[in-house]
């Protein structure tokens, strides 16, 4: 299990129960390039499509350096 999971383990009972989190609030201007990716993903899982979710590529930016 990765530390992601360790760490969230209902949030993957919940995904393997098939219910999906709440998308996050992004109202505000800091996340305003980030809008139009989170449209796409709420689209795909609207539509059921666990393989767009899957192929859907994600950019981690780790500024912790």
């Amino acid at each position: 299990m990765t530390t992601m999971l360790a760490l969230r383990p209902n949030h993957c009972e919940a995904a393997a129960a098939g219910q999906m989190p709440t998308p996050p609030d992004f109202s505000k201007t800091s996340y305003a390039c980030d809008r139009g990716k989170l449209a796409k993903l709420v689209k795909l899982v609207d539509a059921g499509d666990a393989a767009g979710l899957r192929a859907y590529g994600i950019r981690v930016f780790y500024t912790g350096a």
